[in-house]
């Protein structure tokens, strides 16, 4: 992979998000459909990584802010993020926290912190009923 990818973003970046997602997904119990988002990214940003490289990696959501500098890929985690935990239908108590810590860290406040994980219980609604 070059050092910038197809969505504009680095390898250190890609790598920050993904291992994100990856600890996202972990606070309550890794899905078969929050494996497939994460997968979804690294296919989009032309990463070699595997979900199963992920599982050994770590991350500290501190980490964040200093791999993603503009307000684009801070936002761009962030709506990955919610497209990962409205997945499989359930919004976990540990996801919100997990989504809430990494809003705060990238400098969205409280009110678009709740913004983000409405959008996230709108996306969980529509998933869970079109599912069989």
């Amino acid at each position: 992979m070059s050092d910038v990818d197809r969505a504009g973003l680095t390898t250190a970046q890609v790598v920050c998000m993904a291992r994100g997602l990856y600890w996202l997904a972990n606070l309550d119990g890794v899905k078969n459909s929050e494996v497939s988002v994460i997968e979804e990214f690294l296919r989009e940003t032309g990463s070699p990584l595997t979900v199963a490289a992920l599982q050994s990696a770590e991350f500290d959501p501190r980490d964040l802010p200093f791999h993603l500098e503009t307000s684009h890929q801070r936002l761009l985690f962030l709506k990955a993020a919610v497209a990962l935990v409205a997945s499989d239908g359930e919004l976990s108590a540990r996801e919100r926290v997990g989504v809430r810590r990494c809003a705060r860290l990238l400098g969205y406040s409280e009110i678009a912190f709740e913004e983000f994980w409405e959008e996230a219980r709108y996306l969980s609604l529509d998933t869970a009923s079109v599912t069989p």
